[in-house]
């Protein structure tokens, strides 16, 4: 065991420097692997590595079925099998360990999950509930998570992306994100979030050092990881009765949704997003029928003819 573990920890290492991977889809990968070797030492009774690379058919699809059994759904479980599928691609092209059958796993069908978006109002009131919230947060942690909802729906920005800003990512009206793959892109500085954004700085009781430390900092001072904002916002949504998929993802889902809703200029969108293809974009213009209908009948010339 002790020589696979040396061999995930390359296969990270790979995943980071190599190819770039962001460090919540390291962490995603980490814990399907981990699941994957869970499986197989009760399946096998032990687990070597000369187990893992013989691994047959009828044990990759067991741990399937295993998930199945667990009631992960489809989505995770393709995810995970994609992770194994990686780290066994790993193997073969750098140390020379060749399964054949891992290349003939397939996964279930996934069922295309469209974002769920909030309404405006909601948001606002995600907003403003904050600071008059009963409960224990110092008065610096209110305004940090007020910054952060702020910041999150008016650029689309993904939560690591938020939590990664740093004092040098902000340049006059310009935001810095480093994005997926280290892609960069500049989003507009809104006058709203800088207010945000400021009043956030000027109580916060840490210093923050040099240019290039990020600015969003947990209770110890430390960078502030996104679990500890995704616990705040679960608290958050069920002490004002916010829609159970209100989540920092949901702030991003938002923020495209109603931008498409109103400007119906995807390629825009899809810049603000850091969407490299735009068919990932394209989903968001599946959200409201409705609104498009409305869109069609007032603009193509064909709506105006009887």
């Amino acid at each position: 065991m002790e020589e696979i573990n040396k061999l995930i920890k390359s296969w990270i290492k790979h995943l980071t420097l190599v190819k770039n991977y962001s460090s919540n889809t390291i962490l995603a990968y980490q814990k399907d692997i981990e699941d994957f070797l869970n499986f197989l030492k009760s399946y096998k009774d032990g687990l070597e590595l000369k187990v893992l690379i013989n691994l047959d058919v009828l044990s990759f699809r067991s741990w399937i079925a295993n998930r199945k059994m667990k009631n992960y759904n489809n989505h995770s479980t393709c995810r995970a099998i994609s992770s194994i599928k990686s780290f066994y691609k790993f193997l073969a092209k750098y140390h020379n360990y060749v399964n054949p059958s891992i290349s003939s796993i397939k996964g279930p069908r996934k069922v295309d999950l469209l974002p769920k978006a909030l309404l405006n109002k909601e948001v606002q009131s995600a907003i403003d509930s904050i600071a008059h919230l009963d409960n224990k947060e110092p008065e610096w942690v209110k305004n940090r998570n007020q910054a952060i909802l702020v910041l999150m729906y008016a650029t689309g920005m993904r939560i690591s992306e938020s939590l990664s800003l740093s004092k040098n990512s902000f340049n006059g009206n310009v935001i810095k994100v480093l994005g997926k793959g280290g892609k960069e892109r500049c989003l507009p500085m809104l006058p709203v979030v800088k207010k945000y954004i400021d009043s956030y700085l000027q109580s916060l009781p840490w210093e923050i050092g040099g240019p290039n430390e990020p600015i969003f900092r947990g209770v110890k001072g430390k960078k502030l990881a996104s679990a500890v904002f995704a616990r705040q916002l679960v608290n958050l949504r069920r002490t004002i009765g916010l829609p159970e998929h209100c989540s920092s993802h949901a702030l991003r889902h938002s923020f495209a949704t109603h931008l498409l809703e109103n400007t119906g200029d995807l390629r825009s969108v899809q810049e603000l997003l850091g969407h490299s293809n735009v068919s990932s974009t394209q989903k968001y213009t599946k959200i409201n029928l409705d609104y498009l209908k409305k869109v069609y009948a007032n603009s193509h010339p064909f709506s105006q003819k009887r």
